[in-house]
């Protein structure tokens, strides 16, 4: 029986039920009374409707659940209403005790409306009536608006959290966050969503919750928010409070007989440490039982009281995760290598990573909403051209601009702010950048402004949105405020960075690209004269460079610069003083001054140079030793000269600008300079033995003769006895040597991607493709096997014949791997890279991704380049970025001792990025790679040295030939032939020296493929077959 109990408390009507009738109704008395709240479905429309209900329907099937004993849903809606709650608000842990004193509730359900992780969700909070305190919460996702769905769900939750509470037990929420995927295959991409549903499964029914990183957050949140407005206990029992865990890690694809993960898991109860567990399983349930018990054996130490109120460290966690997800470590480290990949290298994973860490930087800021820092680095990832959204980027940049704390730091976000119009409104960028240097006081910030200018004035320019005029105008602000600031920071200890020549320089070639030759010309005399007049104290810097770009015959500025030049000779501390970068303008004096014969000026800017130049210059220093000697040559000290070039020995080098000389791009010799000093002082010549004939040390010249073959563009070629095997992109030809015929073999349907390398064995031939796997070849039936599935990725950058393995370079951009296959049974074997709490840390300080799981001596996770062996237990891998690896067979090892490392890979001297092949002797290795820094570099093992080929000694740079490199080598005994684009060598390995050259850069003729075999020398040159004999005989001038 039910009866109204009217009575006045503070002004309420309180409706009550009677507990007799409520013992009619057959409920226990451990029960638990449960008032029903009102729910802030948000702003949809008829929002207020729904959530009645929505209550309603909780009323009607929470009735039935005997672990609850519900308060009557008028006495709930007359107290909520009489206390005037606002249904978009959230209560108040106060208000939550005054409405369980006055309906008799232990526990309060109510939610509200948000979306969180892209995805409308209700979070459904049980408060506890006596002290206002949450003790569970949930995250519903409401889907369509279907209100018994939501309702079934809530109503299990309440069902769960009876259950948990009468055991005393704590709610435990899983937010499982960014498991990182650092493979180069996406054979296990999903595993993130995998292991949440196992744990969703396994963890049904219990204590755990499982929801995303990015909804825990919104969880966290009203546990928060409760917590910062508790009223007094009153000595009450504690409320069990839910614990929050997060749950993340690193994984990559490992492969040994089989395709497992290697895993490393990170679990942190938030304010508490770090647990990490390793991995390496085959994905599937057997992984999902351990990593599902190495969970609970951290929670099982979670006891029912919640961590003291620690929100700075709890942000600080979560900050430094979102740094560690970025990889940036300060925020002038721009957008290169955000996310942990360059954007050439995998552009999805770093936007999972870019995402990722707005997440944890959102987080961080949720607890301390005042952290500029946190602010600055959120913005810095919205605003990366991964995510795009400057808008939200700027709002938080200009936060920090009217409200931080730390003057460094607004003025860092102005920049930033700034900046985010770069490439997105640049005419908007350079009105914030004039407005920013119009209002700055500091010389030094004013050229900072103007410096930013120069790329939003380029692509404006270039986009013929501005007027030559008004670039050169920009550029001319930056000029003068790099002279502003040089004489701001003269005879102060910034004096050392004073570097305005670069920028003046930068100015006048500016001038002299925009505008018409005799313009320009006229228009740096005329604004010279206007900087001198300004800025006095920088004379000698201005002229110097108006001297560099205006031509000799307008006199004026020679004889200035003699003054200047001598006046400051007699000021040595003032040159010393200065940044080397404004040194750099008397070497430029000095080789103008030598193009236009003016050896005296030459000389005086020599002097300034021997001041401040007490090391080694390097090229730059050569060629100024060079320019010092002719100057006492043409002045008639022929003697002084003579003793210079005789200090010079045996240098040759390629000098830039006409001079004395003779023309651009001249080649110099010291021993001839020096020889032709001699003979003009009659003095008997010194040239040692070997320079007698210069003829017998230059190369031997011969040609490629005539094609035997023709395809459609360049090919691989790979010799078999009377064959010769050719593959041209995905289309693989058979030549017969003694017809001199060849045809085409047809490669199974599907094979799109070309062929990257041939091996060829006894009964097959072994193809790798850039995307198709490998294809074997039966020579007798013609027949072709495609292996794909049991490899670790499907681009083959190189094979390998050792025995009965068939070696395996794995290749896929920048990464890789090394595999086998065992040829008797046709299993393939990977040697991976495994994955450990090392590789965590790599990870959370912010490295590249690049850098993580690279033990010295592990198995490389770069592109292989090429194999070589010289004895049958060592294989020696080139990796692209690296250097050499070597492998022990037997013991099924990788390993270079530290000084065989440091000697053979430390000082590698040509580019290791673009390595293309490796060939071996006892006594050597022959690397070379493929760019404009590429060439060959041959380590001698003995001496453990390295020698770069002088292959541009005899290829030089012109008519638009460029030299880029070697694309493939082939021992020949003690040498190496070696082709390109434009060139086929003949290296020997112990000197060094180009015995042979076929010189082929005004042909364009690219060398793809070169090939020993027998007495004869194999090569495909673009699309063309040539059989040469090993020593070429017809010979060319």
């Amino acid at each position: 029986m039910l009866f109204l109990l009217l009575t006045m408390l503070g002004g309420f009507t309180v409706w009550v039920t009677d507990s007799s009738a409520a013992a009619e109704r057959g409920v226990k008395s451990h029960a638990v009374r449960l008032g029903i709240g009102r729910f802030n479905l948000g702003v949809e429309p008829n929002a207020e409707q729904s959530s009645a209900l929505l209550a309603d329907l909780l009323t009607a099937r929470l009735s039935e659940v005997k672990e609850v004993e519900l308060v009557e849903r008028q006495a709930m809606d007359r107290i909520v209403k009489e206390m005037s709650l606002s249904l978009s608000q959230p209560m108040k842990a106060s208000e939550a005790v005054q409405v369980g004193k006055l309906a008799g509730a232990e526990w309060l359900l109510t939610g509200s409306r948000q979306k969180s992780g892209g995805i409308d969700s209700l979070v459904i909070k049980i408060l506890d009536a006596q002290t206002g305190q949450i003790r569970d919460l949930a995250l519903i996702p409401v889907q369509n608006n279907d209100v018994n769905q939501t309702g079934d769900r809530i109503v299990d939750f309440v069902k769960n959290s009876t259950r948990i509470y009468s055991h005393h037990e704590q709610r435990i929420v899983f937010g499982i966050g960014n498991f990182e995927n650092l493979s180069v295959d996406d054979r296990f991409g999903s595993f993130g969503n995998a292991l949440r549903t196992s744990l969703e499964s396994s963890h049904q029914g219990t204590r755990v919750s499982i929801v995303e990183r990015s909804q825990m957050d919104a969880l966290y949140s009203e546990l928060r928010l409760n917590l910062a407005g508790l009223t007094e206990n009153n000595g009450s029992t504690p409320t069990i409070r839910p614990a929050f865990v997060l749950v993340d890690g690193i994984y990559r694809t490992f492969q040994d007989t089989q395709f497992k993960i290697s895993l490393v898991l990170r679990v942190q109860r938030i304010g508490g440490i770090v647990k990490t567990f390793s991995f390496k399983e085959i994905p599937g349930a057997e992984l999902d039982v351990k990593i599902a018990k190495a969970i609970d054996s951290v929670i099982e130490n979670t006891d029912g009281t919640h961590p003291p109120t620690l929100k700075q460290k709890e942000s600080q966690e979560h900050f430094e995760r979102g740094k560690a997800l970025s990889s940036l470590r300060t925020l002038v480290d721009g957008y290169s290598f955000i996310g942990g990949y360059l954007i050439s290298e995998n552009k999805e994973k770093r936007r999972e990573n870019i995402e990722a860490a707005v997440q944890e930087f959102q987080a961080a800021l949720l607890l301390q909403p005042e952290w500029d820092e946190a602010k600055m680095y959120l913005a810095f990832c919205l605003c990366s051209p991964d995510i795009d959204r400057p808008e939200q980027a700027r709002d938080y940049y200009q936060e920090v601009m009217s409200t931080g704390s730390d003057a460094k730091m607004r003025e860092l976000a102005r920049t930033l702010f700034i900046r985010s119009y770069l490439q997105r409104d640049d005419r908007k960028a350079i009105q914030l950048l004039s407005a920013e240097a119009e209002s700055t006081t500091n010389a030094d910030r004013r050229l900072r402004v103007f410096r930013m200018m120069e790329e939003p004035a380029t692509q404006l320019f270039q986009a013929g949105k501005m007027s030559a005029e008004e670039r050169v105008e920009y550029a001319k602000k930056m000029a003068f405020a790099a002279c502003e600031r040089d004489l701001a920071f003269a005879g102060t200890v910034k004096e050392k960075d004073m570097d305005c020549y670069h920028i003046v320089d930068g100015f006048f070639s500016e001038v002299c690209l925009f505008l018409p030759r005799d313009n320009a010309h006229k228009y740096i005399e005329q604004i010279s004269d206007v900087m001198v007049k300004e800025f006095p104290s920088m004379e000698v810097y201005i002229l110097g460079c108006a001297f560099v770009h205006v031509p000799i015959e307008s006199g004026r500025h020679p004889n200035r610069l003699r003054e200047l030049l001598a006046v400051l000779a007699g000021s040595p501390e003032i040159v010393k003083a200065q940044s080397r970068r404004n040194h750099d303008l008397f070497l430029r004096i000095v080789e103008r001054s030598m193009s236009g014969k003016l050896y005296d000026l030459a000389e005086k800017a020599g002097t300034i140079v021997t001041m401040f130049h007490d090391q080694d210059m390097g090229w730059a220093g050569k060629e100024f030793q060079i320019c010092m000697a002719y100057c006492d040559r043409e002045q008639g000290r022929w003697r002084e000269a003579l003793a210079a070039f005789e200090s010079m020995g045996k240098l040759e080098m390629l000098i830039g600008p006409e001079g004395p000389w003779g023309k651009e791009r001249t080649e110099f010799s010291a021993e001839k300079a020096a020889e032709e000093c001699r003979q003009h002082l009659g003095i008997a010549g010194h040239l040692p033995a070997d320079s007698e004939d210069q003829a017998k040390r230059a190369p031997g010249k011969f040609s490629l003769g005539k094609s035997l073959a023709t395809l459609g563009q360049n090919f691989l070629i790979a010799c078999d006895g009377n064959r010769i095997w050719m593959a041209d992109g995905c289309l693989l030809f058979e030549y017969d040597k003694s017809e001199e015929t060849y045809r085409e073999i047809k490669l199974p349907d599907g094979i799109e991607h070309e062929i990257t390398c041939i091996c060829v064995d006894k009964e097959q031939v072994w193809l790798g493709t850039a995307g198709n796997g490998i294809l074997e070849l039966n020579k007798h039936t013609a027949q072709i096997k495609v292996y794909r599935d049991g490899l670790f990725l499907p681009n083959i950058s190189s094979l390998f014949l050792s025995g009965n393995r068939l070696w395996i370079g794995y290749g896929k951009r920048s990464e890789g791997g090394v595999g086998y296959m065992d040829l008797p049974s046709k299993q393939v074997h990977g040697l991976g890279v495994e994955l450990n709490e090392k590789s965590l840390q790599t990870v959370t300080s912010g490295l590249s991704r690049h850098f993580v799981g690279n033990p010295e001596h592990g198995p490389p996770k770069e592109r292989i380049a090429s194999f070589s062996q010289i004895i049958p237990d060592e294989l020696w891998v080139l990796v692209r970025g690296v250097g050499l690896k070597r492998y022990y067979v037997s013991k099924d090892e990788w390993r270079l001792s530290v000084d065989e490392w440091n000697s053979l890979n430390s000082t590698i001297k040509i580019d290791r990025s673009t390595f293309r092949a490796v060939v071996a002797t006892p006594n050597a290795f022959v690397m070379a790679s493929d760019s404009y820094a590429g060439g060959i570099d041959i380590y001698d093992r003995e001496k453990q040295q390295h020698l770069v080929v002088p292959l541009l000694k005899c290829l030089r740079e012109e008519n638009g030939y460029r030299f880029k490199g070697v694309k493939a080598l082939a021992l020949d005994g003690g040498r190496v032939w070696a082709g390109g684009e434009g060139f086929l060598a003949l290296i020997n390995i112990a000197t060094g020296r180009v015995e042979k050259l076929c010189d082929l850069r005004h042909e364009g003729v690219v060398i793809k493929s070169v090939q020993v075999e027998g007495d004869d020398l194999w090569v495909s040159a673009g699309n063309k077959l040539y059989r040469l004999p090993r020593e070429p005989a017809h010979e060319v001038k």
